[in-house]
């Protein structure tokens, strides 16, 4: 098993690259049962150790180079002509020290032509408000208008439809009183149609007693009939008057509807509204004019009415008459009866008969009359109530439409506001930006130093042209140095950040400590990098090579093993354990090791008992014969 020691040591720096948290957590695995031997099996001789706990040492030798901790390379960032250096080759410079400086007359050129174009995108932007404000506020005067309009135009509007429903009414009921009153007359009138016949038959056919009775009784009810009547034409001269002062309300109406047409006129005529505003006046003026017309014929029919009132109040007054004629013929009845004059009174009381005839015929024609003059009038309003409705509607949908439409404009000026702020704000953005990345590349005109150290290797001359392709300069910090070394992957895992490393230069030791440890190998010499740096007194070459050496690295408390137990397979380290008198393969972590001994981090326990021959029947679960 020596003879493939160094095999075994290339394997495992490959296991250690493949990463040892594999190796850790296969070492966790489960111990697998040993396999059942058959009844003649065979015993493989091996030799065993013991796994101990102690401590392992190792110590290392290296090549480093040394250079500055921090080096920074100066390179122009713009192109141009160089104006002003003021430093030179060996100078200390701070860390924000101007180096210097390139010729920058076109970036200024481009700041000042910015800087107009800002302030007349500015000056743009406070005019381009100015008008998309303007749109706004005339749009919302226009709707202002025409919510006042609306207002007015459908206060006007109830109020026609108002007015045709109280004539309505009214004719309704001037119809009711009508009809009653001609019943009342057809009544009175066969009323004394009756009183005549039978004051005739009475006359002359019965005691004079009676007679006078029942004259007196007839001249009674003519006496009531003639009262009730009045009533009904002082109740036909309030319902007229109703009509009247209907007419006087609406008259009212007319006026103030054109008074606030003349006053829309002026508006139009004035020259100072806008085209939005202007048509919406016009349009206003149209349907005033329209409400105005509609109320005019509202009126007429309010006349019509009145008049068809009057006409009633003449015909009950007229049947007044004819009543008190009939009771003054009824008391000269009675006179002629107290006189004895029957010839007269024959004649008086046929003439009765005949008059009462006549009344009854006159009083069925009015009542015809009255039907037929009322259902016309009636018909008439309830037009005039449907076409006021009508008209209303139309108004308020023409209204409605109107007002969406000066949203829908005030929307759109409203977003015109909107889109043209942003818009300008964009601008204003934009030649800001510029006037920034102007101002940015003007510094990038003016180079300073990034860090503080020594200035060298200057190759850019005043008055020449500097570009970004080379570095002008260089500038490196020597107060902080730093040695460069490659180490193994066995020592890189043992080394820790702040290990003391020393070397020596110049017949004069150095101690510097490892401030950065690779986790990556180096492509080239499969090797990694480790970083120590140092404070020195003096100035120190850069690029110089040097020998280090470091203290022995050592893990203490950690399970020991000969190196020959440790086998290789996958990248990954194994031992053979016994177990039970049989090899079980076991996967370990390992940590330092020499050319005897490796120390085991995980995977093993002191006192387990591992493999240290290795045959070709070594595997895992075959029965062992141990030699200690």
């Amino acid at each position: 098993m020596k003879i493939l020691q160094k095999a075994m040591a290339v394997f495992l720096v490959a296991s250690i690259l493949s990463g040892c948290s594999m190796a850790s957590a296969n070492a966790e695995t489960e111990v697998e049962e040993p396999i059942a031997a058959p009844e003649e099996e065979l015993k493989l001789s091996v030799h065993t150790v013991k796994a101990v706990r102690g401590a392992l040492a190792q110590s290392g030798e290296f090549v480093g180079t040394l250079m500055p901790s921090e080096v920074a390379n100066i390179i122009s960032p713009v192109m141009g002509f160089v104006e002003n250096i003021y430093v030179e080759d060996g100078d200390y410079v701070t860390s924000g020290q101007l180096l210097y400086t390139i010729d920058d007359d076109n970036v200024v050129a481009q700041i000042d032509s910015a800087m107009v174009a800002l302030e007349s995108s500015q000056k743009s932007k406070e005019q381009a408000l100015f008008n998309a404000r303007n749109a706004v506020t005339n749009q919302e005067m226009s709707k202002e208008t025409l919510l006042l309009n609306r207002e007015q135009t459908l206060y006007n509007a109830e109020n026609t439809i108002k007015n045709a429903e109280i004539a309505l009414s009214q004719l309704e009921l001037g119809y009711i009183q009508a009809l009653e009153q001609a019943d009342t007359q057809i009544k009175n009138a066969n009323l004394q149609y009756d009183s005549a016949v039978a004051g005739y038959e009475l006359q002359f056919g019965t005691a004079d007693d009676i007679s006078n009775m029942n004259t007196n009784k007839q001249i009674e009810d003519l006496e009531k009939t003639i009262e009730d009547t009045r009533d009904q034409i002082e109740d036909a001269e309030e319902a007229a008057e109703d009509i009247k002062e209907a007419q006087e309300d609406l008259e009212e109406l007319l006026d103030v509807m054109e008074d606030q047409m003349d006053d829309q006129y002026a508006l139009l005529n004035s020259g100072t509204l806008s085209p939005e505003m202007y048509a919406q006046v016009d349009a206003s003026i149209q349907a005033t004019r329209t409400e105005i017309f509609k109320q005019e014929q509202t009126l007429d029919t309010l006349e019509t009415n009145y008049e068809n009132a009057l006409e009633a109040i003449d015909d009950i007054r007229d049947t007044v008459v004819d009543l008190e004629e009939n009771l003054a013929f009824q008391k000269e009845v009675v006179n002629l009866q107290n006189t004895n004059l029957k010839g007269e009174q024959v004649k008086a009381q046929s003439l009765s008969i005949t008059q009462a005839e006549n009344a009854i015929a006159q009083a069925e024609d009015g009542r015809r009359k009255t039907i037929e003059s009322y259902e016309m009038q009636i018909k008439q309003a309830r037009d005039s109530v449907q076409a006021a409705k009508d008209a209303a509607e139309f108004t308020r949908r023409s209204l409605e439409n109107q007002i969406s439409q000066t949203d829908t404009g005030l929307k759109t000026s409203r977003d015109t506001l909107n889109i043209t702020a942003q818009m300008s704000d964009m601008q204003i953005k934009n030649a800001q930006t510029t006037i920034n990345n102007a101002k940015i590349q003007l510094d990038q005109y003016t180079v300073e130093s990034p860090i503080s150290g020594i200035i060298e290797n200057i190759t850019i001359i005043e008055d020449s042209i500097t570009t970004s392709s080379a570095a002008s300069a260089t500038v490196s910090d020597y107060k902080t140095m730093e040695v460069l070394f490659y180490v193994g992957t066995d020592l890189k895992n043992s080394m820790k950040i702040g290990q003391e490393v020393n070397f020596e230069l110049e017949s004069k030791v150095y101690q510097a400590y490892v401030s950065e440890i690779s986790d990556n190998a180096d492509p080239q010499n499969k090797l990694f990098k480790i970083t120590a740096t140092f404070n020195p007194a003096t100035r120190l070459e850069n690029g110089a090579a040097v020998r280090l050496t470091t203290g022995t690295f050592s893990e203490n408390q950690t399970i020991i093993i000969p190196y020959d137990c440790l086998v290789f397979s996958n990248g990954l380290a194994y031992v053979y354990k016994v177990v039970n008198n049989r090899a079980v393969k076991v996967p370990v972590e390992i940590g330092l090791y020499t050319a005897t001994s490796v120390s085991i981090l995980s995977g093993l326990a002191a006192g387990d008992e591992v493999v240290t021959t290795w045959s070709e029947g070594l595997r895992d679960g075959v029965l062992l014969d141990t030699n200690t």
